[in-house]
């Protein structure tokens, strides 16, 4: 294993006040199979950053697992960690970051990619990433993410308080506006002016997150705008797959959203669930467009089994492109089938919102087993057989 960066390797250090500006840092294929690289560390174990500024750089990671971030390539211990349980041990290495700036960098690696944090156990607040370019270029179930790439732990991972604006995020796996893959919390963050895509059909993309996997996961207050989110499998204008929950957060301002494989679905807000337990609440989008080919989709969910409340579709346009179309609806595309899961809808409303397919449509729901209360749908929204 190879570390690079500014400062190369640092266990348990602070960084305050610093920047690294127009600079290369590239870990050229052959030299090792695994390699670390970000512009101030490669490696780090209990690493703060604060006041910290990542302009204008080139980080290059071409070795075959090497992770890589704007700051900092990756902290992790593969001994802490409990895969049974998803926790870490009291050795964790978390790397906390608070008014962090990475403005037009270019950031690429094999493994996982991110704008600040590559791969780690993350607290980042206070935070922006600008202009930049996030690429994850290999299948190897890693992530890429406008702050962090892939991050583990729920009991300690948290995202609050960041923008990523003006960006452009790819991934072979897990794609994320904000982390390719997620667990803990993420609040208060936006999603500007930024094209998020994976072509991997086995992996999610979300305006926030491709994927936040656990039960406990919270997703809240959080904003996505002007931007396209792609993905081959599902993908949501929040997140592509969840357990976990999801509230008060907002997508709009022209964003789209849309898988590109067959039977497999895209929601303004979400993707797909298949935790029952799960909640959407005070979820809403406007002004946005929803595409699947032949797979589900929906004003909020693709496809969903949980309950959703309180969560309006305004001025949208829901779209099965395909010939063979699965569900689409104006709420959500498929509810469960199952019997003793009922999907739940409460107070939500649509309005002025278009659903074009060939298929099944609905203007709440389009198919499935749901259970709907005071649910309101206005003139102005339409179905229209493609």
């Amino acid at each position: 294993m190879s570390v690079k960066g500014f400062i190369f390797e640092l266990p348990h250090k602070n960084i305050k006040n610093c920047t690294v500006k127009n600079s290369s840092i590239i870990a050229k294929k052959g030299q090792d199979n695994i390699s670390f690289i970000g512009a101030f560390i490669g490696y780090g174990e209990c690493v703060s950053f604060e006041n910290c500024d990542a302009i204008g750089n080139e980080i290059i990671n071409e070795t075959e697992l090497g992770h890589a971030g704007g700051v900092i390539g990756s902290s992790y211990s593969s001994g802490g960690y409990n895969s049974e349980t998803n926790v870490w041990s009291e050795s964790c290495k978390v790397i906390n970051a608070s008014n962090i700036q990475v403005k037009d960098c270019e950031i690429q690696a094999n493994a996982s990619t991110g704008g600040i944090v590559g791969y780690g156990v993350v607290n980042v607040s206070d935070s922006s990433v600008d202009n930049c370019i996030i690429k994850d270029n290999s299948k190897n179930n890693n992530g890429a993410g406008g702050i962090v790439g892939f991050t583990l732990s729920v009991n300690e991972t948290s995202i609050k308080n960041t923008n990523v604006l003006n960006s452009t995020i790819t991934s072979k796996d897990y794609v994320g506006g904000i982390a390719g893959f997620a667990s803990g919390t993420i609040d208060n963050c936006t999603v500007n002016n930024t094209s998020i895509s994976t072509d991997s059909l086995e992996c999610g993309a979300g305006g926030i997150t491709g994927m936040s996997f656990e039960s406990s996961n919270v997703i809240s207050n959080s904003t996505v705008s002007k931007s396209s989110i792609t993905g081959a499998q599902y993908a949501g204008g929040i997140v592509g797959y969840t357990e976990g929950n999801l509230t008060n957060n907002k997508v709009n301002e022209n964003s789209t959203i849309t898988t590109t494989s067959s039977e497999y679905s895209a929601g303004g807000i979400l993707g797909l669930t298949a935790n029952s337990s799960s909640e959407i609440t005070n979820c809403d989008v406007d002004k946005i467009t929803v595409k699947s080919v032949n797979g589900y989709a929906g004003g909020i969910a693709g496809f969903a089994n949980n309950i959703i409340s309180g969560s309006d579709v305004n001025n949208a346009t829901i779209i099965a492109t395909g010939d063979a179309p699965m569900n689409i609806g104006g709420v959500l595309g498929q509810a469960s089938n199952e019997t003793d899961i009922i999907t739940v809808l409460t107070n939500s409303g649509i309005q002025n919102t278009t659903l074009k397919t060939n298929g099944v449509a609905g203007k709440v729901a389009g198919s499935g087993l749901a259970d709907l209360t005071g649910c309101t749908v206005d003139e102005d929204t339409v179905v229209i057989s493609k």
